[in-house]
């Protein structure tokens, strides 16, 4: 018999919380005057999966930008960054508590870098959370097999003993690859039906 999922493992960005606004979207991209929009966009994305693995936020900026970055310009840059990745979809965090009072062990798996992550842990959601675990920390990002496990461990659960949620499918594939459970977000609406066919909600 299969194992039956007993616990729920979440990301962060695109499930928790929304998407960037635009005014961070516009806030971000003008903070520094000199470097187009396309251009610290592209950088932006291009070495992110670094950045969430540890890198530190001087040098991430400085690749960003193009050239190298002030103290000054990347404590403002991460400050905004983390501002922007910071507004909480209520519906999704109502449907966590509701596991939560069902009894279901609840953690955090998210991409996230070093600085923002130590945020994250502060925000009045995360004390809802059994466990919190963050590539910067683990210097692994998903879908890197090694960020699961780690996750699971610190969520005290078998990786078939999990159910994971997340927005990109190539991080569904790798909770896939390792035996979890896992559940492709895409509304609140959709997250409820799926994870009431696997666990409690209260």
């Amino acid at each position: 018999m299969a194992p039956v999922p007993t616990s729920l493992l979440v990301d962060y960005g695109c499930v928790i919380s929304l998407p960037q606004p635009a005014a961070a979207v516009r806030a971000l991209e003008t903070a520094v005057p000199d470097v187009a929009p396309v251009d610290f966009w592209h950088g932006y994305w291009d070495l992110r999966l670094d950045y969430d693995r540890g890198m530190p936020d001087l040098d991430y900026w400085s690749g960003v930008l193009g050239r190298p970055a002030t103290e000054a310009e990347s404590t403002r840059l991460t400050e905004l960054d983390i501002a922007g990745w910071s507004t909480v979809d209520e519906r999704v965090t109502a449907l966590l508590d509701r596991a939560v009072d069902a009894g279901v062990p609840l953690g955090l798996l998210s991409n996230a870098p070093v600085t923002m992550a130590r945020a994250l842990e502060a925000a009045p959601w995360a004390a809802r959370f059994t466990s919190l675990t963050f590539s910067g920390d683990l210097r692994v990002a998903k879908p890197d097999a090694e960020a699961y496990l780690a996750a699971a461990r610190a969520l005290g659960a078998h990786p078939s003993e999990v159910v994971f949620v997340d927005d990109r499918p190539e991080n569904i594939a790798g909770a896939h690859a390792v035996g979890m459970t896992a559940l492709h977000h895409t509304s609140a609406d959709a997250l409820e039906r799926d994870l009431g066919r696997h666990l409690p909600l209260r």
